[in-house]
């Protein structure tokens, strides 16, 4: 028996086969389609599908992950910036993969317990702009391991001798020569 609202799409809307069900949910957001969670995969595919044949690649089309969230988004293409939380059950290799289906992303910002998360030359490390929220943990491997451009941490915890040994790498061009800029922003002790 249908839940109320819920409709099955009566023909291949935004890609999904007829028996896809999707629902208006009644919530604070308007316009929000409630799914069951095993089609997720399918209805989000469906929908970036019918945007990019819409509007082609003439707009930039950007991920954006729920935080603490248990799962990855789906690998979308055409993507150029994502804003992903990682939950705490993937592995390295899990985490590579995902990764490596994307082309290199423009920008991406990663947040999460992210040390010792990725190998040492993840496709990671070569986003043009790489964004971090460490949650608090250290950063020094995705510090030390970074060749895009552009480089900001966020709730990142450093040891004194991980920033001198990237400063001094990078002043000498024994390494980070890609880098134009590297942020950190750092909590005040009170």
């Amino acid at each position: 028996m249908p839940h109320t609202g819920e409709h099955k799409n009566p023909m291949k809307i935004f890609g999904m086969e007829p028996g896809t069900v999707c629902w208006l949910g009644y919530s604070m957001w308007p316009n929000v389609y409630l799914y069951r969670k095993k089609q997720k995969e399918a209805v989000i595919q469906g929908i970036h599908e019918y945007l990019c044949q819409f509007f082609g690649s003439s707009i930039n089309y950007t991920i954006l992950s729920e935080k603490k969230s248990k799962e990855l988004p789906p690998t979308l293409k055409g993507v150029s910036s994502s804003d992903i939380w990682i939950p705490d059950g993937k592995t390295q290799e899990e985490l590579e993969s995902y990764f490596n289906d994307y082309p290199i992303q423009e920008y991406l910002k990663l947040s999460g317990k992210l040390n010792s998360r990725f190998i040492q030359n993840s496709v990671v490390y070569r986003s043009e702009y790489l964004k971090i929220d460490n949650c608090g943990n250290y950063g020094e491997e995705m510090l030390l391991n970074f060749k895009g451009r552009h480089l900001l941490f966020v709730n990142t915890n450093f040891r004194d001798s991980t920033i001198i040994q990237f400063l001094n790498k990078w002043k000498s061009n024994q390494g980070f020569q890609n880098v134009n800029n590297s942020v950190y922003q750092f909590a005040s002790a009170r």
